[in-house]
């Protein structure tokens, strides 16, 4: 009788721990998108110059400018968001 309830007690505590866990997160690239419909882990990002999402290295390749965020921005004219500090 003892080994039942011990053994009904560990099987319960076993389901709810194993229930409790967080639904695992997406990691495929390509997966989320931002307000634009750009898709930052592939590596896009929006241009407001060119009205698509576009990956800055081959943009800055493409039309000569440094391969930063800072002249990515410029270049595509978009809102430079303040950061916190």
């Amino acid at each position: 009788m003892r080994f039942l309830t011990i053994s009904g007690l560990l099987l319960v505590t076993g389901l709810i721990a194993c229930s409790s866990s967080p639904p695992p997160q997406s990691t495929t690239t390509g997966s989320d998108r931002t307000v634009d419909g750009c898709r930052p882990t592939a590596g896009y990002a929006w241009c407001a110059r060119t009205n698509q999402c576009e990956r800055p290295w081959e943009l800055g390749k493409k039309e000569e400018f440094a391969q930063t965020k800072v002249a990515f921005d410029s270049f595509c004219g978009n809102p430079v968001k303040e950061t916190e500090g």
